[in-house]
């Protein structure tokens, strides 16, 4: 099971383009291509990335 907080960056991951930004945005198109794990990002403050291996 993988938990991470802050993946939506405070809304960035959709409009800005800074180098954290891209990282953040890095890991969470990693997280969802993975076929191995179940992901899910619940919109909850800074977003809360959910992963679970199937």
């Amino acid at each position: 099971m993988v938990i991470a907080d802050n993946t939506l960056w405070y809304g960035k991951v959709l409009s800005e383009n800074d180098e954290d930004t891209q990282g953040v945005r890095a890991f969470n198109e990693f997280m969802f291509s993975r076929e191995d794990f179940q992901t899910t990002l619940i919109p909850l403050r800074d977003g809360v990335l959910v992963a679970v291996k199937r």
